[in-house]
């Protein structure tokens, strides 16, 4: 289960998302994850994109199993402005 807040920051060419999830595993019992992204808008169509979060030990695809920070980044192109 998951919780969003989108379009948090009050600058026009920044955009910042912050997300809570919550899970229950057989294997790692109660767990939970922390995320915040932030999107550059360097121009209409291709803006910049960092994320870090910050999660428990458990299995969430694509992530890794154990506690820790993870970052990423990336360039997303948008068909229409």
């Amino acid at each position: 289960m998951g919780i969003t807040l989108k379009d948090l920051a009050l600058v026009i060419w920044l955009t910042t998302n912050f997300t809570i999830h919550l899970w229950t595993q057989e294997y790692t019992s109660f767990g939970g994850a922390l995320e915040c992204s932030l999107c550059f808008h360097i121009s209409p169509q291709w803006p910049l994109i960092l994320l870090g979060r910050w999660k428990s030990s458990g299995y969430i695809i694509g992530l890794q199993l154990h506690e820790g920070f993870s970052f990423m980044g990336g360039i997303q192109y948008k068909l229409s402005p």
